[in-house]
């Protein structure tokens, strides 16, 4: 038989169309199901926070303490983002300006004696650029500290393989 549509028997005709109205009806079908049964992955954010999983790249933080001031971060920054400042005992200490980091984690990698980490935060509002810039002791702040205060409800994501992801609370 040949495919034009002249040529078709009804029977043929009528076997595409019932077809055409099964996946019709099964499309209705899942929007039924999904208006009753929503499987729904967003949350409220400023109420609901989602802690990330361990080697998530959060904010980048300093342990001075450690910090021998070899400037290897500074140098192997590829957005320019990290850079060394003069700190008042005379020493070299690194600051970040989170308005070009990129989060890679290439400093972290770097760090000889591991005085920088990612924090699992990356989440802070800046209402003018100069605040993006970290120096000091603004640098050494971790901000995991700060997330589990207030009246926050926090939520672990994980996937399950027939609603998706599925937000489980913490506290």
């Amino acid at each position: 038989m040949t495919g034009t549509y002249a040529e078709k028997s009804v029977s043929e005709r009528n076997l595409s169309l019932v077809s055409k109205a099964k996946k019709h009806f099964n499309a209705i079908l899942l929007w039924v199901k999904l208006l009753v049964r929503p499987l729904r992955i967003t949350y409220r954010y400023p109420l609901v926070k989602e802690i990330p999983d361990e080697g998530y790249r959060g904010f980048i933080v300093l342990d001075d303490g450690k910090c021998i001031g070899c400037s290897l971060c500074a140098r192997i920054c590829p957005a320019s983002a990290m850079k060394m400042f003069q700190a008042q005992e005379k020493k070299l200490r690194p600051a970040i300006n989170l308005e070009r980091c990129v989060f890679c984690g290439y400093c972290v990698d770097v760090c000889p004696t591991n005085a920088l980490k990612h924090a699992r935060t990356h989440d802070t509002v800046f209402e003018e650029g100069e605040s993006m810039l970290y120096i000091g002791d603004k640098f050494t702040v971790d901000p995991d500290s700060q997330l589990l205060t207030g009246r926050v409800r926090i939520y672990r994501v994980r996937v399950d393989e027939r609603r998706g992801l599925v937000y489980e609370p913490i506290r």
